[in-house]
C-alpha cells in the first residue's frame, strides 16, 4: 500500500521528505489481455532464469506503463517524529485535501496506514496542542467513513490484483486457519492429561501438609505438651509451611502452563499465515 513503507521509515529517520504514492485505476477491453499476458509472467518468472528472465521483467515494465499503473508521485508529506504534533497536523491535511487523488480502492488502506504513523507518533506526548491535534485527527478519520473488519485491506487487494499481480493462495486454507485461531480464542481453556497428573499429585500433597499443619498447632501446653515438645513442633511447622506455599505456588504455575499452551498454539497459527503475506508483498 502506498503509505505502508512508511511505517518502517518513521522509526530510522528524523526529519525528512516522505513522498506518498498513488496507482491509476485500470479499464478498457486491452486491459484484460494486457492482465493475463502479466498473470502469466508473473506465474511462470520464478522457472525462467538468465537473459529470458531480464527480458520477461522488461516485458513487465512495459506491460504496467501500458496498464498505466506505473507508480506516480501525487503528494509529498513532511513528517518529523520529534515534532508530533506538526506531523499528526500534516497527515489531518492530507486526510482531508489529498485522499482523493488515491484510487477509491485503495483509499481504505491508506487512510489505515496513516491512522498507524498517527500511532507510532503518539508516545510520550500528553500536552494540550498534542491532544487538540489527535482530536481534529479523529474528526477527519471518521468523515471518510472507511469500512472495517478488513474490508479495505480486501479492497487493496483487489485493487493489486486486478492489476495483474499473480497471487499463489490457497483461499481456504486461510479461512480455516482464521476459524480454528477464532475458535482457540474462545473455547473453554482445558489442561493437558499430563497437567491433570501432576496438579492431582500437587493436591493430594498440600492437603496432607494441610492437615499436618493442623495438627502441628495441636502440640501446645493447654494439650498437655512439654516445652521440648512444642518447640519440635513449633520447628516443623515452619518447614511443612514452606512446603506447602511451594506446592501452592506449583499448582498455580501448572494452571498458568493450559493459558501458555493456547498462547502458543495461536502463535503458531497466526506464523503460518506468514508466507502468505510475504508472498503477496513479494508479487506486488
Amino acid at each position: 500500500m502506498p503509505l505502508k513503507n512508511g511505517l518502517n521509515w518513521i522509526n530510522k529517520q528524523t526529519d525528512k521528505k516522505m513522498t506518498l504514492l498513488a496507482l491509476d485505476d485500470v479499464s478498457g477491453s486491452e486491459k484484460l489481455k494486457l492482465v493475463r499476458e502479466l498473470g502469466v509472467i508473473r506465474k511462470n518468472m520464478t522457472g525462467v532464469a538468465g537473459v529470458n528472465k531480464l527480458t520477461l521483467v522488461k516485458r513487465v515494465r512495459e506491460i504496467r506503463q501500458l496498464l498505466s499503473v506505473a507508480i506516480k508521485p501525487v503528494a509529498s508529506l513532511s513528517i518529523d517524529p520529534t515534532n508530533r504534533v506538526a506531523s499528526i497536523k500534516t497527515l489531518t491535511d492530507y486526510l482531508r485535501n489529498g485522499i482523493s487523488v488515491v484510487p477509491e480502492s485503495l483509499r481504505g488502506a491508506e487512510v489505515n496506514t496513516v491512522e498507524k504513523i498517527i500511532k507510532m507518533l503518539s508516545s510520550g506526548s500528553d500536552n494540550e496542542a498534542y491532544q487538540a491535534a489527535r482530536l481534529e485527527f479523529r474528526d477527519a478519520y471518521a468523515d471518510l467513513r472507511i469500512p472495517a473488519g478488513g474490508a479495505a485491506e480486501m479492497a487493496a487487494f483487489d485493487h493489486y490484483k486486478s492489476a495483474g499481480n499473480v497471487f499463489e493462495i490457497d483461499a481456504e486454507k486461510i479461512k480455516s486457519i482464521e476459524a480454528e485461531i477464532k475458535e482457540l480464542s474462545y473455547k473453554p481453556l482445558e489442561n493437558t492429561p499430563e497437567i491433570i497428573a501432576q496438579q492431582e499429585e500437587a493436591q493430594k500433597e498440600y492437603e496432607k501438609l494441610r492437615l499436618a499443619l493442623t495438627d502441628l498447632l495441636s502440640v501446645n501446653e493447654a494439650n498437655g505438651y512439654d516445652k521440648e515438645a512444642i518447640e519440635k513442633a513449633s520447628s516443623m511447622f515452619e518447614d511443612f509451611a514452606l512446603k506447602k506455599q511451594e506446592v501452592w505456588e506449583k499448582l498455580i504455575s501448572l494452571d498458568r502452563q493450559k493459558h501458555e499452551i493456547r498462547k502458543n498454539q495461536i502463535k503458531e497459527l497466526k506464523e503460518s499465515l506468514e508466507p502468505v503475506g510475504k508472498g503477496i508483498i513479494d508479487a506486488i
